[in-house]
């Protein structure tokens, strides 16, 4: 599901981490804010979806470079 990382959805998608086989996680390199919400929605999965999940991060709003906030060696250090 897709709940845009909304924060009124964050008891619910504890529920859809379960039987998560993969996740994405997406935040937007030009908005630090949007990154450190997604390092709260990772360690959530760590603590929620099942052992070995498989995560993928995405940064969005790639064509927006000349915006950019958040390094790509910072996203990277997202596990």
């Amino acid at each position: 599901r897709d709940t845009a990382g909304q924060e009124r959805y964050q008891t619910i998608t504890k529920q859809y981490y379960r039987r998560a086989q993969g996740i994405f996680l997406v935040y937007d390199i030009s908005s630090e804010r949007s990154y450190q919400h997604i390092v709260k929605w990772a360690s959530d999965v760590d603590e929620y979806a099942p052992e070995g999940v498989q995560k993928i991060l995405i940064g969005n709003k790639a064509d927006e470079e000349h915006k950019r906030q958040v390094p790509k060696e910072q996203g990277l250090q997202v596990s």
